[in-house]
């Protein structure tokens, strides 16, 4: 049970008991004055300063919870957790970021059923930056969930009545999603993220160009392009890595126009993957060319981004390993059911899959998540790594469905079983225990 559902328990001994109206507590006007202050510490790069004060806001915000039952109180203290978060990550806390996001999200959901509107996009803002903060911990479901689900709000919101005011929003989650998706789930479909945070951009330039915060999407739409590019170039995709570099070039050169010569590195970096893909499409002329144009721009990002793609082993080994690729290896291993499954890998028509469970519609999911892990553990035997990235998309698409309350087969706990006895925490996840324990005691699709 959340601290504040027993509001006295954690009541400190020199709190003021609640008396009058809570619009005259000094503490209401405190916690906005510093929330205000942490905000221009951190625009000003006063860090270690913007943290005391971000603290001493949520302290004080905890005390007006216990004091006051309103719900404007809870989403109040939601939002300077989520601002603390975002602290802790830049002071390298990811660890103490993590757990006030969890205490965010909890609190959003119970003023979301205190019947409160307009929460949604703030629970999945909190649920894209707890994705982003699980995932260097090494929380590999939990990240891909949260992400899974953060677009699956903005997409909801986007194709609302107000959905122009949610696009950038979408853009964002959709780049976070693709960079959780690349660290730990399949490579296409990290892709595939990328390239829709990109679309999306691409068919509403004009609106996100006029944003205050325009350079800071380029910045993150650029490394949207990078990775895109990056996994096409490991799978042998070299046109479509090029079209992706090639928007990454503009971009870049964008906001070398918007903020000189501060984005000169991104720039530089751009235009040498550029060159090198076209020195692997055998253009070799204008490949070579390109690496020129880089290194005049900025030498060390250039050469830092060529020796990162000249370790083509290294890009193969991770992105190369994508769920049709491994389907393909085990049916022509002969391993029972691959065949049939890797015709259903392809997303349902009029779904755009960029998350594990937008593979196929919502009622589908369980379905294909059961296929695809009994493939998986059929292909462990006589080929592990193949085994491993079928068996665990499946289990991440279990994920998914659990987090939303879904029914999940008891087949969810053996596939689990498997994967931990072949491939432990290490490679599974540091959090995949406690999702074993959690299928246990999931509602079963029978």
């Amino acid at each position: 049970m959340a601290w504040w559902k027993n509001r006295d328990q954690d009541r400190q001994p020199d709190e003021a008991a609640p008396a009058g109206d809570w619009r005259d507590d000094p503490r209401v006007a405190r916690v906005a004055e510093l929330t205000s202050h942490a905000l221009e510490l951190q625009r000003l790069g006063h860090i270690e300063q913007a943290l005391s004060g971000a603290q001493e806001g949520v302290a004080l915000g905890r005390q007006l919870v216990r004091a006051y039952p309103e719900p404007v109180h809870l989403q109040e203290l939601a939002g300077m957790l989520y601002g603390l978060a975002g602290i802790l990550n830049r002071v390298g806390r990811p660890e103490e970021a993590a757990d006030v996001l969890a205490e965010s999200l909890a609190a959003y959901r119970d003023v979301a059923g205190a019947g409160v509107g307009g929460i949604a996009p703030l629970i999945a803002d909190v649920r894209a930056r707890q994705a982003s903060s699980l995932a260097h911990l090494g929380r590999i479901t939990s990240a891909v969930v949260h992400a899974d689900l953060a677009v699956a709000a903005y997409r909801e919101l986007a194709d609302g009545p107000d959905g122009a005011g949610h696009l950038a929003d979408l853009v964002r989650v959709l780049g976070v999603n693709a960079q959780v998706l690349a660290l730990a789930g399949d490579p296409d479909l990290a892709c595939a993220s990328a390239e829709a945070a990109i679309g999306t951009f691409t068919r509403n330039r004009a609106a996100f160009e006029r944003m205050p915060q325009a350079a800071a999407y380029l910045t993150m739409l650029s490394s949207s392009c990078s990775l895109a590019s990056r996994i096409h170039a490991a799978n042998d995709r070299i046109e479509r890595a090029l079209a992706a570099d090639d928007i990454a070039v503009r971009l870049t050169q964008q906001l070398v126009e918007y903020g000189g010569s501060g984005h000169r590195d991104l720039h530089a970096a751009a235009i040498a993957r550029l060159g090198a893909h076209l020195l692997a499409a055998d253009r070799a002329a204008a490949g070579a060319a390109r690496i020129r144009e880089s290194r005049a721009i900025d030498a060390a990002a250039a050469d830092a981004e060529l020796a990162e793609i000249q370790d083509t082993r290294g890009e193969a080994d991770r992105f190369g390993l994508t769920l049709s690729y491994a389907l393909r290896q085990a049916a022509e291993l002969g391993v029972d059911g691959a065949g049939g499954v890797l015709d259903l890998t392809a997303a349902d028509p009029g779904v755009e899959a960029v998350t594990p469970s937008t593979r196929c519609a919502p009622e589908r999911v369980a379905a294909r998540a059961e296929a695809l892990g009994r493939v998986g553990l059929a292909a462990l035997s006589p080929a592990p790594g193949e085994g491993y990235r079928i068996g665990v998309e499946a289990h991440l698409m279990f994920a998914a469905l659990s987090e939303r309350g879904a029914a999940t087969p008891p087949f969810w706990t053996e596939l689990l079983d498997r994967l931990l006895t072949e491939f432990g925490e290490d490679l599974l996840g540091t959090d995949v225990t406690d999702w074993r324990d959690r299928s246990v005691g999931s509602p079963s699709a029978t």
